[in-house]
């Protein structure tokens, strides 16, 4: 925009200098035509540029915005991702952790369960002994 305005004061200049010459330097009415269309035609491209340039800035702006939230929907992703594995992860070291309990409650269970049963036994020989 700050180009576009310098353009135009640069152009406007000219065009007023010309304008003041042109009375008392006799200039032909052709040339200051001439002259007057090629400061129009110059204010023209310094507006369309102008405008190019700024749209190509938005363009940039936007596609630069698209990328950032691309990569914060990439990160997120990510994030989800790593937390659903060490979910995953304790899960299964929770059932592993239960499983072992359960085991060794089955063993004790077990162990208790023989020597109750090698206790008997002992008794029953003892009093088959006495007998």
């Amino acid at each position: 925009m700050y180009t576009s305005m310098k353009f135009v004061i640069i152009y406007d200049v000219l065009l007023i200098k010309c304008i003041s010459a042109s009375g008392r330097m006799h200039i032909r009415p052709v040339l200051f035509g001439v002259i007057l269309g090629a400061l129009v035609v110059g204010i023209a491209l310094a507006a369309v540029l102008t405008m190019y340039i700024k749209d190509r800035s938005n363009q940039v702006t936007s596609l630069h915005t698209l990328r950032l939230a691309q990569q914060q929907r990439r990160r997120q992703l990510q994030q989800r991702q790593q937390q659903r594995q060490a979910q995953q992860l304790r899960r299964r070291q929770l059932q592993a952790h239960q499983q072992r309990q359960a085991q060794q409650l089955r063993r004790r269970q077990l162990q208790a369960h023989q020597q109750r049963q090698a206790h008997r036994q002992h008794l029953l020989q003892v009093n088959h002994y006495r007998e």
